[in-house]
Order: structure tokens, then C-alpha cells, then sequence
């Protein structure tokens, strides 16, 4: 088994190079049924990670939307002007890998690097003249 592709949710022909909105959900397509019960975000050993360059994670929501279909929705939007990595754990990774419906886990890590949108809007913290720019929320 192995991962077709990663698609931004309403623009599936985004250029994996292009810069991601900061409140993106991420589809996953697998290129064929899997056991819903190898697809973990929590834990030790995920088998789907969000994290920044640094290997911050971000925390989010999965959605098993079919056999062949998981979104991953981040719980707060995403940092501007921020490096990602999403990645798809294979069987090489602790976590047992994202298996198929015969058991056979994907033969190696898939991993879509993508840099959010940069930072717009400005907020006021505190008393004072000092505004921080960062998004709106």
C-alpha cells in the first residue's frame, strides 16, 4: 500500500511548493482501503503528525471520511510564515505504520513540507503604542 497523494481540501491541485492558508484541513488519499484503526494522532508513535520545522506538533482533529480517505483539521490555525511537515508514518516508523485492509503497512513514510501563508493584520498588546503584527483573529 501506499499514499496516492495529499491534497489541500478545496484546492486539490495546490503546488505542494505554494504557500498553505493558515486554516487549512489536509485530505489524505490512500491508494486503497485501510484499517481506520492504524490511523492514530495522539500518542507516543502517531502514525499522522502535523509539526514545524523544529518537530513542534500540532494538535488537530481526524476524520476517516472512507476506506480510502482521512482529514486531518489542526485545532487553531496554523503560524504564519511557518515551515510543516505532515507527516504519513510508514511501517518503518514505531507507530506499526497506516496498514491495509490485509495488513500490509505502507512501505515507507510520506512526508508534504509546505510554508504557511506570511502573517497579516495587526493586534494591540497591552497599554502603549506597541503593536505586534500577526493574524487577525
Amino acid at each position: 500500500m501506499e499514499v496516492l497523494k495529499v491534497t489541500i481540501t478545496d484546492d486539490p491541485n495546490a503546488n505542494p511548493s505554494a504557500t498553505i492558508a493558515l486554516d487549512k484541513t489536509f485530505t489524505i488519499e490512500f491508494s486503497e482501503p485501510i484499517r481506520s484503526d492504524t490511523l492514530t494522532i495522539s500518542g507516543d508513535f502517531p502514525s499522522i503528525r502535523l509539526a514545524d520545522i523544529v518537530g513542534n506538533s500540532r494538535l488537530g482533529n481526524l476524520e476517516i471520511s472512507d476506506a480510502t480517505h482521512a482529514i486531518f483539521v489542526p485545532d487553531k490555525k496554523l503560524f504564519g510564515g511557518t515551515s510543516y511537515n505532515l507527516l504519513i508514518a510508514g511501517q518503518a516508523d514505531l507507530s506499526g505504520g497506516i496498514k491495509d485492509l490485509a495488513n500490509n503497512a505502507m512501505a515507507e513514510d510520506f512526508v508534504f513540507s509546505f510554508t504557511t501563508v506570511a502573517w497579516s493584520g495587526t493586534k494591540q498588546f497591552g497599554a502603549g503604542a506597541n503593536t505586534l503584527t500577526g493574524p487577525s483573529r
